[in-house]
C-alpha cells in the first residue's frame, strides 16, 4: 500500500521532465521576445519575466518604457504584438504587455525583476 508501480513512477517522471523542457523553452522565448521588442523604436527599454495569463497557460508578461513622445496604450500594444508576431513568426508566445514609466533598478542599473514580478495578477 502507498507504493507506485515502476510503470507510474516512470510516467511521474515523464511528465516532470516534459514540464521542465516547457518552462525552459518559454523562458528562452521570452528572452527573445525582450530582445525582439529592444529593437522596436517606440520602446525605450524593456524586461520580461514568465507569467501565467488568463487567457492562455503561460506567457511572457512584458514590462516596457515607451520612448519619450510615444504613448502607452492600445494602438502602442497591438503595434507591439503585430511587431513580435512579424519578427518571430507563428512561434512567438502570447504576450501581456503593460507600460510603465520606469523599470525598477538597483544602484548598479541592474533591473529588480522580482519587483516586477509582484505587481499583481495576470491581465485578461
Amino acid at each position: 500500500m502507498g507504493q507506485e508501480s515502476s510503470a507510474e513512477s516512470a510516467r511521474a517522471r515523464a511528465d516532470a521532465a516534459a514540464e521542465q523542457t516547457a518552462q525552459s523553452q518559454l523562458a528562452g522565448d521570452a528572452m527573445t521576445v525582450e530582445w525582439t521588442l529592444a529593437a522596436h523604436p517606440a520602446v525605450a527599454e524593456v524586461v520580461t519575466t514568465l507569467a501565467a495569463c488568463l487567457r492562455e497557460a503561460d506567457c511572457v508578461r512584458c514590462f516596457i518604457v515607451p520612448v519619450t513622445g510615444a504613448h502607452g496604450d492600445d494602438a502602442l500594444r497591438a503595434t507591439l504584438e503585430a511587431y513580435v508576431r512579424a519578427e518571430l513568426g507563428p512561434a512567438a508566445p502570447p504576450l501581456e504587455i503593460r507600460f510603465v514609466e520606469s523599470l525598477p533598478k538597483t544602484r548598479t542599473g541592474k533591473v529588480m525583476r522580482w519587483m516586477l514580478d509582484e505587481q499583481g495578477p495576470p491581465v485578461e
